[in-house]
């Protein structure tokens, strides 16, 4: 029995696994365009004051020409700002601008 449990374990390791979960589904995915500040489709209501910029930092373009990058540290990289004022929100997306680009 315990044997056939452990052959089950080793088989589960040596599979390669899919990520399936929604929230991961587009993290190798590059940014189609860059954009200025532009409206946002708000689900919910924000407060009215609440107001500010968040900023992130992170993958932008996973290829540049025929080559694709196959990690989300390889590849260039995306500034994203969100702008929360008055009960709305814009955002702007931005490729870092490097030497090798």
């Amino acid at each position: 029995m315990k044997q056939q449990k452990l052959k089950n374990v080793i088989a589960d390791i040596d599979q390669p696994k899919k990520i399936t979960h929604k929230r991961w589904h587009g993290l190798a995915q590059s940014i189609e365009q860059e954009h200025d500040f532009q409206a946002l489709r708000v689900e919910g209501k924000l407060p009215k004051d609440i107001n500010g910029t968040f900023y992130q930092n992170g993958p932008g373009l996973f290829e540049r020409d025929e080559n694709r990058y196959t990690h989300v540290f390889d590849c260039d990289g995306l500034i994203r700002a969100v702008k929360i004022q008055d009960g709305g929100a814009t955002g702007a997306a931005k490729i870092v601008q490097s030497s090798s680009i």
